[in-house]
Parts: C-alpha cells; sequence; structure tokens
C-alpha cells in the first residue's frame, strides 16, 4: 500500500467522539467485547512514523479501536474534511477507563522502575487489582507468555511507539477471549508524576505539547520542532493528493 494511503486510511479509522456520554459509552463498549481488543491512539508522532515503517501502520491497523490524540489530528482532520470530536489523549484517557475496571485483573508492562512500582501503587490506591508488572525492555514474548498465564482483562502498555503496537497485537493473538490492551505510551511516568503535566488551560487549547517541550528539551525537540514540520509538510501533500483524486474521479 503507498505510503499516503496507508496514512489516510489511518486517518479514516480514527474513532470521532463527539462528548463525555460517548465517551463514557465506548468505554462500556469496549470492556463488553466477548473477544479481546486493541485501543491505539494516534497523534502527530504516530503519523509521522508510520511513513517510515510499514510494520507499524500494520499493527495500527489491526487495531480495534483508534482514537485522536493531540491538536496535530485535529488540524489534520480540518485540512482534509475528516470530524474529530474530542481529543481522546491517552493520559487522561486511560485513568478514566480504568475506574471502570475494579472488577477486573490488570497489569501493567512498561516504562522503567522505580517509575512502574509507583504506577502500581497509583493504581491500587485507586482500588484496582494489579497482578502483575513488567518493565517495558524485555522481549516481546516474555509478556505474551506472562499475559497468557496471568489472563488479565486489562493490559496496559507503556513502552513508546512503535514497540507497544506490535507488542498489543501479539497480546490479543495470544487471548483471544475478552482482554482488553491499551497502549499508553508515557501514561506510567504520568501517573508516577516522574513528568509533569501541563497546566488545564494550555491542555485546553491543545499546547501541552509545547508545555512538555520546555520540561524535556534535549528528548522532545526533535519530535516537536521537526516532526512537526514534516508533519505538515505530509498533511499538505495528503491534502493535494486527496484534491486531485477528487477532481479527475
Amino acid at each position: 500500500m503507498d505510503k499516503f494511503d496507508a496514512v489516510s486510511s489511518v486517518y479514516r479509522r480514527i474513532k470521532c467522539i463527539k462528548n463525555d456520554s460517548e465517551r463514557d459509552a465506548i468505554i462500556k463498549e469496549i470492556l463488553q467485547k466477548r473477544k479481546s481488543t486493541v485501543v491505539t491512539f494516534i497523534n502527530a508522532h504516530a503519523i509521522n512514523l508510520m511513513y517510515d515503517d510499514e510494520g507499524f501502520v500494520a499493527d495500527v491497523l489491526n487495531s480495534d479501536y483508534l482514537f485522536r490524540d493531540g491538536v496535530g489530528i485535529k488540524v489534520a482532520g480540518a485540512v482534509i474534511g475528516m470530524p474529530v470530536g474530542l481529543n481522546m489523549n491517552g493520559t487522561d484517557f486511560i485513568p478514566l477507563f480504568l475506574k471502570y475496571c475494579h472488577l477486573k485483573k490488570v497489569v501493567f508492562y512498561g516504562t522503567a522502575e522505580p517509575h512502574i512500582s509507583k504506577a502500581v501503587k497509583w493504581a491500587e490506591s485507586n482500588r484496582l487489582t494489579v497482578v502483575n508488572y513488567l518493565d517495558g525492555f524485555q522481549d516481546e514474548q516474555v509478556y505474551v507468555s506472562n499475559a497468557v498465564m496471568e489472563r488479565p482483562g486489562v493490559i496496559i502498555l507503556g513502552m513508546g511507539m512503535p514497540i507497544q503496537e506490535s507488542v498489543s497485537i501479539k497480546l490479543r493473538n495470544a487471548l483471544p477471549l475478552n482482554t482488553v490492551i491499551v497502549n499508553g505510551g508515557a501514561i506510567f511516568d504520568f501517573l508516577a508524576e516522574r513528568y509533569p503535566r501541563a497546566p488545564v488551560w494550555m491542555r485546553a487549547i491543545g499546547l501541552e505539547w509545547v508545555y512538555r517541550l520546555t520540561k524535556e528539551p534535549q528528548r522532545l525537540w526533535r519530535r516537536y520542532m521537526v516532526g512537526n514540520l514534516f508533519f505538515l509538510y505530509r498533511l499538505a501533500v495528503l491534502k493535494l493528493r486527496i484534491y486531485r483524486t477528487s477532481a479527475n474521479s
């Protein structure tokens, strides 16, 4: 598949959640699925990775639910005429999702010590039952073997893209019955308060990425400063392709 066609397919798969009621309803829907389910969040960084990693594209398209994460995808929606709805970023969505999981066995895989242990303590203080946790630097098969043994109802992955998406598909294939696997990026680091959240007003207007850049410039400057330029350029090319296709049809 052409790279731009693949990215266009991902954009079309992003679920538009219009309000809080729809968000709560989709959480209940996910948890009631009889087969194992993968939830993935799509942001500008994810889109950039897709242009260089066909395996990542395949894993994303194999996910069961794609949600918008961040202002970049909102901009993309406006440019290509795609409704995007609420910002469903994992840092806000996952803690809310876990509030519905008190009766389920939960597993955390990701980040490093002591942050993963602190995230587990956060979960336990919120009345969640964490039956196992591992850092995010194991061989993929280690997570699969542990999950098959534990058979949890919910698995949260915090390994970063594109590793976690690859692991999530392998986990779903190994756990055919009603396990929800959520690709959470840096979620454990936020739960452990390793990284501070942006002020609410910055989150509300889509500038949390600016705040994160000021806090971690060495780690994030390439992702945001260079990556955002690539994202906007590729978005412009995609828009042009869509326009030419519609003009010739």
